[in-house]
């Protein structure tokens, strides 16, 4: 009987190990784009996304949201989730057309940028967006997120989960392409 749980407690730590590792080997960099139609005027969605109180770029992970020094007019901030802190800065922004936004990880060895395309469509705003995050190794958790990263749809889920939330808070369809 005993040999059996130390087969099966063998087995579960052989697994664990193994998922631990594939996680390591995985690419650091991930990579995101979609297409979504957002049935609202630009300058609306425009706002919705300079809301970072109501749409943070981390959500649905935050427990709160606290502006920093504006950045030379552009907003930066950091938001918290129960386990490590984000700092993002705007870098740049055209309103209403364009926006790129930087993401530092206070605690982990993680940076990532944002870069949104705000176009005109007969439907309501067309956003053209691409999100990268980079896992760099150097934390024990590291392994474990890009392994979460890589069977979770990774960045393009992300980024679908953004702007599905911001166009539901808004209280408009978002149609992905």
């Amino acid at each position: 009987m005993i040999i059996y749980l130390w087969i099966t407690f063998g087995s579960i730590l052989f697994i664990l190990a193994a998922l631990y590792l594939i996680g390591f080997i995985l690419p650091e960099k991930f990579t995101g784009s979609v297409n979504v139609v957002i049935h609202a005027p630009e300058k609306s969605v425009w706002a919705a996304i300079l809301d970072t109180e109501k749409n943070p770029m981390n959500r649905p992970l935050i427990n709160r949201v606290d502006p920093e020094m504006d950045n030379f007019g552009c907003p930066t901030w950091i938001e918290y989730t129960g386990y490590t802190r984000n700092l993002i800065k705007t870098v740049e922004a055209t309103p209403p057309l364009y926006i790129h936004r930087t993401m530092n990880d206070l605690i982990n060895p993680s940076t990532g940028e944002f870069e949104a395309r705000l176009m005109h469509d007969p439907a309501g705003c067309r956003v053209a967006a691409t999100r990268v995050l980079v896992l760099c190794n150097g934390h024990w958790k590291v392994p474990i997120y890009r392994l979460l990263l890589f069977f979770s749809g990774g960045m393009k889920k992300d980024l679908e989960t953004y702007f599905y939330r911001l166009a539901a808070q808004m209280g408009v369809k978002a149609e992905f392409q």
